[in-house]
């Protein structure tokens, strides 16, 4: 019996040598990439051991290496069922969960692992991504963060990392992720662009461009990238750079819905009847698309045809009913009035976002809408709260700065003195072809525009943000601190002055070649006008005026796009308010002359007397076109687009009064004693 016993013994250890001898083989010839001959290796030990665990396990990756996932899972769960403690087998079950896209069951086998092995830097790699796909970023984030503190060389993780930190927005340590990746891979052009749309995140955008051109230099016909760099440049204030951008888009992909919406918005100011084209295309190829017929509706509307944009936004409202600024484009047209079912469902949806505390844009557009819409009704109480709702929500995510403001306007009106200007009198451009409306907003700078554009000889620009990325710009050439740009400004040379108001009136000549006079009218500009003066020592500057209560009211109904933080607040509108005349008693001290206050109220009381001030303020003569303003066919974008198409109206005159019992913070806030000026 013992003899009999010793033979079974080599036979088995005979077995042994010769399934791990065939399961090297198997190896070898996998590595080669002979996959089948690998695979008939592995089923073959399995023949005569159905249960060993290298086998399995190889042939499980084997069959992953060629794209069999549901195969490879089969056998992979069987070695672990023969092996259950085994991380590495647990960890490549998890991928192949991953794959197959069953994340939750991803990460349990990662979790098993990792409690058997946290340091099993796959398994850690695995967990984050199904964190990540799971809606679990912080977790993610600290399975990414583990693994590569055991393996900092893991580029793959280190960018996934980064990914993680962008949704969580936390984008300056992605951002240096994304750096690190790329220091070692150059050529790793997805971390390059996610690098890129962090750091337009990060508003630092002109080394957003750089990278995203670097990016094109390897996929030159890549249309996303290019419009990436056409919205970046368009960030940037580059409107001629982002066009070129959006047509090389569409030039290698003409059919591109995205660039052709982008154009369009971009065009809609300069080219209206060119943007039209391009919301039309999209429609061609996509009858359904909501944001088309949306943007048609601005398109009608911005020139007047406020039946046609009623059109079309009911139509985009039909398409998708989450389009929520289509409401306030509505509410912009004083022709249109919601149904009462409409207005209760408006306010269903403004009801159920506050109870689900959404801070997003939705809510904000829905309560200027229904602010809107009940002082339409004569609501006032009503349209108070939702004005009141939408601008509270706008407070809370961007902080108006009172002290910084303030110092701001100390620091401009300490630098930009009589003396200043009077050593720098022989510097700056001659031309007289900028005409700068500045103001308040809501002070009546629309209707000024609209009123001298229609004069043959003068083009009314609009909102130009010309000068504002002008001024930004100086923190190019001095990025330290400063209170205010008054202090960059004060270290530029001639030749630095003289470049910059070139390049000015070279961008505004590019507008309508020919005018004597283009309108530069961005309210806000009354902030910058010792730049302006500095560049153009014969400029004109018209200054809107308007009564206080009604400018300070009329802000705080407008949902204004971006800036302008103080009009979401009714103290802070007043305090704004007082700054802004303390600032404007400064620059009239200074160029006594060279600034003509216009008066809302006395404009709309004799037009035509008012009409041929301005006129002279410019230096153009006499036509009375101007006193036919409303009939003008050019785009207005501003908030005013209704009232300018309409002969003047004195109703707007003391409309703050209705809402007086609300208004008394704004009172206090107005009458408050000012700094002198």
């Amino acid at each position: 019996m013992g003899k009999s016993q010793g033979s079974k013994t080599k036979r088995n250890s005979r077995n042994n040598a010769s399934v791990q001898h065939a399961i090297q083989q198997a190896i070898a010839l996998q590595q080669r990439g002979n996959l089948s001959a690998a695979e008939r290796k592995y089923r073959g030990v399995l023949r005569q051991d159905p249960l060993h665990t290298d086998a399995l396990q190889f042939l499980g990756l084997l069959l992953q290496q060629k794209g069999n996932a549901s195969a490879a899972l089969h056998f992979m769960q069987k070695a672990a069922m023969s092996s259950p403690r085994n991380p590495q087998l647990l960890s490549n079950q998890a991928e192949l969960y991953r794959m197959q896209g069953d994340f939750e069951k991803a990460r349990d086998c990662a979790q098993q692992a990792l409690s058997l092995n946290p340091g099993l830097v796959d398994a850690l790699a695995i967990l984050g991504h199904t964190c990540y796909r799971l809606d679990r970023p912080d977790e993610a984030a600290d399975a990414y963060s583990k693994a590569l503190t055991i393996n900092p060389q893991d580029t793959g993780v280190r960018n996934e990392l980064a990914n993680v930190y962008c949704l969580l927005g936390r984008f300056n340590e992605a951002a240096e992720h994304y750096l690190q990746v790329l220091s070692t891979q150059p050529e790793f052009d997805d971390c390059r662009i996610n690098l890129a749309d962090t750091l337009v995140e990060l508003d630092n955008t002109e080394q957003a461009i750089k990278h995203y051109q670097l990016v094109l230099k390897h996929q030159p016909v890549n249309a996303g990238i290019h419009v990436r760099l056409a919205r970046a440049f368009d960030k940037l204030g580059q409107p001629g750079n982002a066009i070129d951008s959006y047509q090389s888009a569409l030039d290698i992909d003409p059919g591109l819905v995205e660039a052709q919406l982008d154009l369009g918005k971009l065009l809609l100011a300069r080219n209206p009847e060119r943007a039209e084209d391009y919301f039309r295309a999209v429609l061609s190829r996509e009858p359904a698309n909501a944001h088309a017929h949306y943007w048609l509706g601005i398109y009608h509307q911005t020139l007047g045809d406020f039946d046609r944009a009623t059109e079309r936004f009911e139509q985009a409202l039909e398409l998708n009913p989450e389009l929520t600024d289509t409401w306030y484009r509505l509410s912009l047209n004083r022709s249109f009035k919601p149904s009462d079912q409409q207005l209760e469902e408006l306010e269903q949806a403004f009801d159920t976002l506050v109870k689900n505390n959404t801070d997003d844009e939705s809510l904000v557009t829905l309560g200027f809408s229904l602010g809107r819409f009940h002082e339409q009704r004569g609501r006032y109480p009503s349209a108070f709260h939702y004005y009141q709702q939408g601008n509270q929500i706008k407070a809370r995510k961007n902080r108006f700065d009172k002290k910084h403001h303030d110092a701001q306007i100390d620091n401009i009106i300490e630098i930009f003195d009589h003396e200043f200007f009077r050593q720098r009198a022989s510097w700056g451009s001659l031309s007289e072809l900028p005409v700068f409306i500045v103001g308040m907003p809501r002070s009546g700078t629309t209707l000024v525009e609209q009123i001298l554009s229609s004069h043959p000889a003068i083009h009314g620009a609009g909102e130009l943000g010309f000068m504002l990325d002008l001024v930004a710009s100086l923190k190019e050439l001095d990025p330290t601190s400063a209170q205010s740009h008054a202090d960059r400004v004060r270290d530029l040379s001639q030749q630095q002055l003289g470049d910059m108001s070139a390049r000015y009136v070279g961008d505004l000549q590019t507008l309508q070649p020919g005018a004597e006079r283009i309108l530069d009218k961005l309210p806000g500009n009354y902030f910058r006008l010792g730049v302006v003066f500095l560049l153009f020592p014969r400029v004109r500057i018209i200054h809107c005026k308007r009564d206080p209560m009604d400018t300070c009211w009329s802000c705080y109904q407008q949902n204004f796009e971006q800036g302008l933080l103080f009009t979401n607040d009714l103290e802070n509108l007043g305090f704004a308010y007082r700054g802004y005349t303390r600032l404007m008693a400064h620059w009239h001290s200074v160029f006594p002359g060279q600034i003509l206050d216009v008066h809302y109220e006395d404009l709309l009381d004799d037009p035509e007397t008012h009409s041929r001030e301005l006129l002279q303020h410019c230096g153009i003569d006499w036509d009375p076109a101007v006193l036919e303003f409303h009939r003008q066919q050019r785009p207005v974008s501003s908030a005013s687009l209704w009232q300018v198409r309409q002969p003047m109206y004195k109703t707007s005159i003391g409309r703050w009064r209705v809402y007086e019992e609300f208004l008394q913070p704004l009172q206090q806030a107005l009458s408050q004693p000012g700094k002198p000026g």
